[in-house]
Parts: structure tokens; C-alpha cells; sequence
């Protein structure tokens, strides 16, 4: 509902939504996957009472780490990208306000990957606030791998969020996250230290965040191996098949129990 507009302001329109989807089919289901675990609570507090299964959709083998860096990699220009549909509640208006504010805001490239009703005016306000190179636009699916592998950080502000699959491919190429904290997202989930976390629509504790990474390299260098290990043990397509042929089988199983 957050982006629906005025909609979003009527008091109980998301919770009849759940109820009519509850009504109309999920009655007549008893295993129900979802893609996170925030996502599984907000059913469980609209009493759906199948059994539920927080698996993660996974990310495309083709974002793959790139090559280990030594701390003497990291030097401006710094290269910083965000991913994701150019909207309100993605919220990258914020990380272009933090670049505003960091200290090393004069020497960092950014990239806002997407399209959306938001473009024209996170362009016009990069255009006012930054005196860096920025780029703000729709990029072909099959370069994202190589431009992701280019990155040293990869924030990801959005304060509505139900798995984010570009955080994913992200920490998936070797990429450190900087990921906003919000109750609507669950894309703090991926997050492995304090210091990949800021608070939602906080410009400046995002531009203290992108500042420490850059001014401590051989953490940076150190945490890109963490992550990249991180997602492949745990968001990759592979696991997360495993995991649904799991679900079926079980659900498999309770139906030919019961006939």
C-alpha cells in the first residue's frame, strides 16, 4: 500500500487486503512460502494459518565475486551504487543527500540503477546537491554483474522492502552493503555488521556510514570476502530450491497421509 497514494492513508485498507486474499484462496492452502521472515510474521498477525516457509527467492549464479582486493585498491575515485525501482519508498533521495554530506563526497561516483516515477526528480536534485559524476537510469540487465563487481559499496535506502533482490546480487558480486534499517523492510536482514546498517531517511548517519568504509580499507577489503561467502551459503538459487523441493515434499506427504 505504500505506494498507492492516498490509499495507503485509509485506516484498515491493508488489512482487508489480507483478509480478501485469505478469503479468496489462501484458505484452501497449507503450505505457504514466503520469501522472508519479516514477511511470514505479517501473515501470522493476519491469521493465516498454514504452515509457513521463509525461503529466499534466491539470486542469478551470474553475479559471482570479483577477484579479492588489497586495501590499497580502495582510492578515489570511490565508486558507490544503489538498485532498484526510482521510487518514494525506495527512498534514494536520501543517499543522495548523504553523498552530500560525506567528507568524501567530492571524489565518489555514484550510480542509481532503475527506473521509475521518481527519475526526473532524483536527477534534479543530484544535479543541485552533487558536484561528483552521477549517474541515474535504467541499466541492461546483462551489465549489472560487471557494473556491481566495480562497486566498493552498494547502499540500499529503501524503507519498504520485502526481500530486496538487488541487496542480494549485490553482497552476491562481493559487494559491502549499506542497507537502511525500517520495520516495512526486510532488507536489514542481510546486513553482517553494525556498520552496514543506518537508520531509514537518516542522510547523515548514511554519509558517517559510507565515510568509515572508505576511510578503513582493509576492513572494507575483508568484509566484500564475508559477504560474497555469506550470500552464496545462503541466497543462492541453488539453496533456495533445495529448500522449496523440501516444502513440496513435506506438503506432498501430509496429502497422501489424509486420502
Amino acid at each position: 500500500m505504500y505506494s498507492a497514494g492516498p490509499l495507503r492513508f485509509v485506516p484498515g485498507a491493508s488489512r482487508f487486503i489480507y483478509w480478501l486474499f485469505k478469503r479468496w484462496l489462501y484458505r484452501y492452502v497449507d503450505h505457504i512460502h514466503t520469501p522472508t521472515q519479516m514477511i511470514a510474521e505479517e501473515l501470522r498477525k493476519h491469521h493465516y494459518d498454514a504452515k509457513l516457509h521463509a525461503i529466499s527467492n534466491g539470486y542469478s549464479p551470474r553475479f559471482v565475486p570479483r577477484q579479492p582486493r588489497a586495501a590499497a585498491d580502495i582510492r578515489p575515485p570511490y565508486r558507490v551504487a544503489a538498485s532498484g525501482r526510482l521510487s518514494l519508498e525506495k527512498s534514494q533521495i536520501t543517499l543522495i543527500k548523504a553523498i552530500s554530506l560525506c567528507r568524501h563526497g567530492s571524489d565518489i561516483e555514484l550510480s542509481i540503477c532503475g527506473t521509475g516515477p521518481m527519475r526526473r526528480y532524483l536527477q534534479m536534485r543530484a544535479k543541485r546537491l552533487l558536484n561528483s559524476p552521477v549517474r541515474i537510469g535504467f541499466q541492461p540487465n546483462d551489465r549489472m554483474p560487471g557494473l556491481l563487481r566495480s562497486q566498493d559499496l552498494l547502499v540500499h535506502a529503501s524503507v519498504v522492502d520485502i526481500e530486496s533482490l538487488s541487496v542480494m546480487e549485490g553482497i552476491g558480486s562481493g559487494v559491502v552493503p549499506i542497507i537502511a534499517r525500517s520495520g516495512l523492510s526486510a532488507a536489514s536482514q542481510f546486513a553482517l555488521t553494525d556498520q552496514s546498517l543506518f537508520e531509514a531517511r537518516n542522510a547523515q548517519q548514511l554519509a558517517d556510514r559510507i565515510d568509515w568504509w572508505l576511510d578503513h580499507p582493509m576492513e572494507l577489503v575483508s568484509w566484500e570476502r564475508k559477504y560474497a561467502r555469506f550470500a552464496a551459503q545462503r541466497y543462492s538459487v541453488e539453496s533456495s530450491v533445495r529448500q522449496f523441493i523440501e516444502m513440496e515434499r513435506e506438503s506432498i506427504a501430509e496429502y497422501e497421509s489424509s486420502h
